[in-house]
């Protein structure tokens, strides 16, 4: 049997990585609102206000390649989570093979058993 306890914990560092940067973006975004409500209810200079938005756009495209980045790794992990449990497969079906062959046969003719109703 295949262990995952170092992958689950490095997932949920992931998970918590990933909930504190979809927080920052949620923040950025509310930061965004708050300058364009203070750009309508004051004259402010343009200059100021394309500045500002400027700003924004660059810690948005941050936030979007650190979301990207921290997909990416997730990506690698779960592939490599994948390439274990099936070279365990393939182990178990080398060890015995007709036991593997009789299970595939029985859920086969489930398969078939309730996709006929």
């Amino acid at each position: 049997m295949v262990s995952l306890n170092p992958t689950t914990s490095s997932t949920s560092n992931g998970n918590a990585s990933t909930k504190n940067s979809v927080s920052s973006a949620k923040s950025t975004v509310g930061s965004a609102r708050h300058i364009a409500s203070s750009t309508r209810t004051k004259k402010t200079k343009p200059s100021h206000v394309t500045a500002s938005a400027t700003e924004l756009m660059h810690e948005g495209q941050k936030l979007a390649n650190e979301l990207y980045e921290q997909s990416i790794d997730k990506l690698g992990d779960t592939q490599d989570v994948v390439k274990q449990y099936s070279d365990s497969l393939i182990t178990k079906i080398h060890k015995n093979p007709l036991t593997s062959v009789l299970i595939a046969a029985g859920v086969g003719a489930l398969l078939s058993a309730l996709f006929k109703k």
